[in-house]
This record gives C-alpha cells, sequence and structure tokens, in this order.
C-alpha cells in the first residue's frame, strides 16, 4: 500500500545513508526540512546523522524524547523507554568508536566507566539491550588484535612481552564476560520482540483513503525493520570463538615467553662460563710466566761470581717480586675490588717488598761480618 511507501524508503535509506553519498545528502535535506519539529521520527532522523554521518558526540548526547508531547498510556510510556534507550546507546556507542587505543591505555577502568554507563541506562528505561555490549566487545577485540601486532613487531625485552600477555590476558577475559552478557540480552530481546526503535501511537497511524471516506491504519513502529537475530546470534557466535583462539594465542605467547626466558639465562650462563674460563687462563699464563722468570733469573743468579749469599737473596727478592705480579693480577682480573683498591694493594706490595729485602740484607751483611 502507498501509505508504507515513506516508512519502507526511510527503513531501507537508514542502513546505507553513510556508505551512499546520495542517500547522505537526502539525509542531511530531511534534517534540514525537519528543523526543531519535535516527534519521534525525527529524533530518529538526527541520531543516525549526528552518530553515522557527523560524528557529532556532544549533539547525539542532546537528542531526548521527554520534551515531546504525547498521549499518557501504557503504550506511549513503553515508546518513550524504547527511544529513550535508542538514543542514548547511540550516543554510548559513538563514545566508544571515538576511544584511542595505545599502549597505556587503561581497559579496566575504561570498562568499569562504560558498565556503569550501560547499566544506568537499562535501569532507567528497564530495557535490556544487547547493542551496547556487542560495541563493547568489539572494542576488546581491537584492544587484543592492537597488542598481538605489538608483539609482532618484536622490539621489546623479556618484560615487555610479560606485560603484553598480561594485557590481552585480562582483555580476553573481560571479552568472555561482555560477550555473554551480549548473549543474554539478545535472547532478552528476542523473548520480547524488542524493537530498537518505537514511536508512539500518534506517529503509528496512516490514513488510507477508500473511496469518499478515510481509514486510519495502526501499524506499531513499521518504520522500524525488525532485528536478524539469527545474524546477530552468529556474531555471538564469532566473539565466542575469538575469545577460545584468543586463550591459545596467550598459552602460545606464554610458551615463548618461557623459551625466551630459559635461552636468556643459558646464555647468561654461558657469558658467565666465558669469563670464568677467560679469567683461569690469565692467571694461568701468568704463572707460568712467573715460572719462566724464576727459572732463567735462578740460573742467570747462578752464574754469576757473587757469593752464596747474595745469590740466595737475589733469589729470594725475584721470587717475591714475582709472587706479587701473580696476587696483582689475580686481584685484578676478580674485580671483586675497583681499580683504586688494587693501587693500594700494589703499594702495599711494594712496600713490604722494601722492607723484606732490606731485612733479608741487613741480615745477611750482619752475618758475612
Amino acid at each position: 500500500m502507498d501509505i508504507y511507501n515513506s516508512w519502507d524508503e526511510y527503513s531501507y535509506n537508514h542502513f546505507l545513508s553513510e556508505d551512499n553519498l546520495v542517500l547522505e545528502r537526502k539525509l542531511n535535506d530531511n534534517c534540514e526540512q525537519s528543523g526543531d519539529l519535535e516527534n519521534f521520527w525525527s529524533k530518529h532522523r538526527f541520531a543516525k546523522k549526528y552518530k553515522d554521518v557527523d560524528k557529532n558526540t556532544k549533539a547525539l548526547n542532546t537528542l531526548t524524547t521527554s520534551k515531546i508531547s504525547i498521549l499518557d498510556s501504557d503504550f506511549n510510556n513503553f515508546a518513550k523507554k524504547i527511544s529513550e534507550n535508542y538514543l542514548k546507546n547511540c550516543a554510548l556507542s559513538l563514545s566508544i568508536e571515538k576511544e584511542k587505543i595505545c599502549y597505556n591505555f587503561d581497559l579496566e577502568k575504561f570498562l568499569i566507566k562504560e558498565k556503569e554507563k550501560i547499566q544506568k541506562i537499562q535501569y532507567e528505561s528497564i530495557i535490556k539491550n544487547f547493542f551496547p555490549y556487542k560495541k563493547v566487545c568489539f572494542f576488546i577485540v581491537h584492544y587484543i588484535q592492537y597488542f598481538k601486532k605489538e608483539i609482532g613487531k618484536n622490539n621489546f625485552d623479556r618484560k615487555k612481552l610479560n606485560e603484553i600477555i598480561d594485557k590481552i590476558k585480562v582483555a580476553n577475559n573481560h571479552l568472555d564476560e561482555i560477550t555473554s552478557k551480549f548473549k543474554s540480552n539478545l535472547n532478552w530481546c528476542k523473548n520480547h520482540f524488542y524493537y530498537s526503535y518505537q514511536l508512539p501511537f500518534e506517529e503509528c497511524i496512516k490514513t488510507h483513503d477508500i473511496g469518499e471516506q478515510e481509514l486510519n491504519i495502526f501499524v506499531p513502529s513499521t518504520f522500524s525493520l525488525p532485528l536478524n537475530y539469527l545474524d546477530l546470534l552468529k556474531e555471538v557466535e564469532a566473539f565466542e570463538s575469538n575469545y577460545l583462539s584468543n586463550t591459545n594465542d596467550i598459552d602460545n605467547f606464554s610458551n615463548f615467553s618461557i623459551l625466551f626466558n630459559r635461552l636468556d639465562i643459558k646464555l647468561t650462563d654461558q657469558e658467565k662460563e666465558i669469563k670464568e674460563q677467560s679469567k683461569k687462563s690469565i692467571e694461568l699464563l701468568s704463572v707460568f710466566t712467573a715460572i719462566l722468570a724464576l727459572i732463567f733469573g735462578g740460573v742467570s743468579t747462578l752464574t754469576t761470581n757473587t757469593t752464596f749469599e747474595e745469590k740466595f737473596l737475589t733469589f729470594i727478592s725475584l721470587f717475591i717480586v714475582l709472587f706479587s705480579f701473580i696476587t696483582l693480577i689475580k686481584t685484578f682480573i676478580s674485580k671483586k675490588k675497583n681499580f683504586i683498591e688494587v693501587l693500594v694493594l700494589f703499594f702495599i706490595y711494594i712496600v713490604c717488598l722494601i722492607l723484606i729485602i732490606g731485612v733479608l740484607s741487613i741480615t745477611i751483611k750482619q752475618k758475612l761480618l
């Protein structure tokens, strides 16, 4: 019937206007023609414009049906609750879309705030709308995808990897929770034959001319297309599958982190072992050098035309010098003491060496006398 053409056309254009420039222009023209017209239909039209075309959160928050004068009846009161629920959910949806995800984004704080908004809207309208939970699910999915891409960049340390895994794990738990609420509210809407927007009684009447008579036809919310619950249930299943997929990915990321930790520990142990081997090599080389020096020095001393006591004094002095040399090398490469402490010890060694040689010299000379 011709009387439904305007509703049919509006319903069709409602889902296409943000992707079609011609329909978008038509929507803008219709809003300009409506002006300040206070009825439910015009509010729905402006909600579409502000949310999907203009992306204007501030203007969207000003939309309300509370000032529209309608008959006081159960049907109209219910229509007002449904329509107010729709308008507020549009504003909530747009605010979620505008949230920017980054590494330091506080998901816990965001979800607490959004849950409070949803509960307030649903408490005031007594409508368990599934739509806001659907929007939050999409947001969490995008949040998890962001951090999966961060892992793919492979430009972070072990600590950051564990932080990202924890963020994904927390977000995935929230996805499971919100998906359950989405599914529960979707079933509620299906069981209550829910329409997303409800016109009041006055706007549900269309006049049809039959000859010279006018026939008023009442059809509730004919302009609002019924919800496709089969497609919506498929979206729920997609979120549930996403949750399971994320759970498997988290396990894989955790295994990778454990492997990364073990490899890091193994490399650290190998580095320590190499350092210890280097220290031992230097110590052995210094001991070997000292022994050779002692041997050649002893041979050289024995071939000289000096007394036995002088040869013994020279040999003892050489032994003390080489022993001090080995001790200094061991102290220096151990890195247990800093460079200044090593210099102090070296000075002490020199002083002790001089004292020992001096005492030995004096003792030998006294015996010779």
